[in-house]
């Protein structure tokens, strides 16, 4: 299982990163590079705690969906998602957010694995994760910058 935990100091009030995590709108924004979009449950808007939308992302000129779940959310502190279906056999986010002189600390806990171990750990290690790592820096790196505006 690939686990990195990203970090952002982000100059704006906790809540104002809390829901640009949280939004729906916001992510198929700085998600333009996979092509995102919400096609089933909560498509637009701040997901909250049981919250399900099932997302279509596009990698290597394929389409994937993945249905994921909110749970963990204390506002402006904390916020998890993970898949419940898809592609991978493990998919989340736990994001925290810690008040700090002048802003805040934001840390993105993003995992997942491939089924197949260890048949797809190849394909996971080369291809699937710096994918996967190249899209979610650019998400942290436009909530900071929509943050700080």
């Amino acid at each position: 299982m690939f686990r990195k935990t990203y970090q952002r100091e982000v100059r704006a009030e906790p809540e104002v990163v809390f829901d640009l995590c949280r939004s729906i709108d916001f992510h198929l924004q700085a998600a333009q590079s996979i092509q995102a979009r919400a096609v089933a449950g909560q498509t637009t808007g701040l997901a909250g705690e049981g919250c399900e939308t099932v997302y279509s992302a596009r990698f290597f000129g394929f389409r994937f969906r993945l249905r994921m779940r909110v749970g963990g959310v204390d506002p402006p502190h904390e916020f998890r998602d993970e898949m419940v279906q898809g592609l991978f056999s493990h998919f989340s986010h736990h994001y925290r957010i810690t008040a700090s002189e002048g802003g805040c600390l934001l840390e993105d806990t993003f995992a997942f694995s491939l089924p197949l171990a260890p048949i797809g750990w190849p394909i996971e290690r080369t291809l699937i994760t710096p994918a996967l790592q190249r899209a979610q820096v650019e998400r942290l790196d436009a909530i900071k910058r929509e943050a700080e505006k």
